[in-house]
């Protein structure tokens, strides 16, 4: 289901901007999940 939106997302987001192509946006998107995946570590968390 999430992915369903992300890839509607990402059509949206290709027809608003010509210039990303959808290499270029594949790129971006491994580095935000890259990104998501580091904040997720457990020493990367706040601790309370």
């Amino acid at each position: 289901q999430e992915l369903t939106n992300k890839l509607t997302e990402q059509e949206e987001i290709l027809k608003q901007r010509p210039d990303i192509t959808n290499e270029k946006y594949q790129e971006l998107l491994n580095n935000q999940e890259k990104h998501q995946e580091e904040e997720l570590k457990p020493e990367n968390l706040p601790t309370d």
